[in-house]
């Protein structure tokens, strides 16, 4: 089994106490995470096109985390990078994994050096309908084509172990919060944003699902052949700012279809896809924290502390189960577990608390 994590750490950068770092790489470790994908980082020291973290104290808070992981285990191995269009910013993502379990693709080049394929800001896709991606009009009367605020960070595990041929594609994704960049969770609930806003958030989740996802799972590399697409396994995972279409999230920003069917036909070397995907995102426990304000903090132990069903992984059913593949994703209730102070862990930990993507093979295929 592997597991596969994914959190939010809330403006997770320079000024990241010792206390949230310390939490961090607890529940890495309690809930034994093969591959954990952080959201929401800051990293001023590293080059927006990524970066391999190491122990450079410029690289805090990233490189103190890999630190505390390789105290007990020293194949720990992390990379940041920070989409183009957030660069000033420099918010990203972060990709952390236990070598000993997956490592990166790897490639003898002719001049006998060695190629790996590192993880990447993947911004190579075009939307395949500007139709369905329009968001009303400009100042000058155009039409607005939406595509990603912040593209996703997409990387390839190839596991340990007698498991060469399986891969894991995973796309790291935070889908933007609102238009106006200075708005986020601690300065509006989620229910008070715009219809604007969520017509965003809608418009990017499609991006991913109908451009995004299927070229991704569909990329041959090098000697790889169309015969083995069915080993690869692409999942999306992240924050996407959109709640799962059920009764108990009426009235909040959710996703109206959760189940999309996808058919794509790409031409690949020397190699026809046709595959009919079905796209489906699951995790439908409450994954965001309350903010807290004057006129709650006081009560706020008394109250339903979880206010959104946020965080989710997506992925190919088809394709899953044609190879026996059991796949369960769930929340990890991080305050109730690591730390039992709602309010103390929505100040200095997170306003989330992560998901989990347990994954089994069964298959003797594979």
């Amino acid at each position: 089994m592997y597991r596969i994590g994914s959190f939010n750490c809330h403006n997770m950068g320079g000024k990241t106490t010792g206390a949230k770092i310390d939490k961090i790489v607890q529940i890495i470790k309690k809930e034994q995470f093969d591959i954990i994908a952080l959201q929401e980082v800051f990293c001023p020291f590293l080059s927006a096109n990524g970066g391999v973290i190491t122990a450079d104290d410029r690289q805090y808070p990233l490189s103190d985390i890999l630190k505390k992981l390789r105290e007990s285990n020293k194949s720990w191995m992390g990379y940041f990078a920070a989409p183009e269009q957030v660069r000033d910013a420099k918010e990203g993502y972060v990709f952390i994994w236990d070598n000993n379990k997956v490592h990166l693709p790897k490639v003898k080049l002719r001049d006998g050096t060695e190629r790996v394929f590192y993880p990447r800001i993947y911004n190579q896709y075009k939307l395949a309908d500007t139709k369905k991606h329009i968001l009303g009009k400009d100042k000058e009367g155009k039409l607005k084509i939406g595509g990603l605020i912040r593209n996703p960070l997409y990387a390839r595990f190839v596991p340990n172990y007698g498991q060469e041929k399986m891969e894991f594609r995973l796309i790291n994704t935070h889908i933007r919060f609102s238009q106006n960049k200075n708005l986020d969770s601690d300065n509006t609930d989620a229910e008070k944003v715009s219809l604007g806003d969520i017509a965003m958030r809608r418009n990017e989740y499609n991006v991913l699902i109908d451009n995004i996802y299927p070229k991704i799972a569909t990329q041959i590399y090098g000697s790889q052949d169309a015969g083995g697409l069915g080993s690869f396994f692409t999942i999306m995972i992240g924050d996407y700012n959109l709640n799962l279409d059920r009764p108990w999230t009426k009235g909040l920003p959710h996703i109206p279809d959760s189940r999309n069917e996808i058919s794509i036909v790409r031409s690949l070397k020397k190699w026809t896809v046709n595959e009919k995907m079905q796209l489906v995102t699951f995790q439908e426990g409450l994954t965001t924290l309350k903010r807290i304000t004057p006129e709650n903090e006081k009560n706020y132990y008394k109250e339903q502390k979880y206010s959104n069903n946020f965080d989710h992984s997506t992925y190919d059913t088809n394709r899953f189960n044609r190879k026996g593949i059991k796949v369960v994703t769930k929340k990890i209730d991080a305050v109730r577990k690591y730390n039992n102070d709602f309010a103390d862990y929505r100040k200095n930990i997170s306003d989330h608390i992560p998901i989990c993507l347990e994954f089994e093979n069964n298959s003797n295929e594979i």
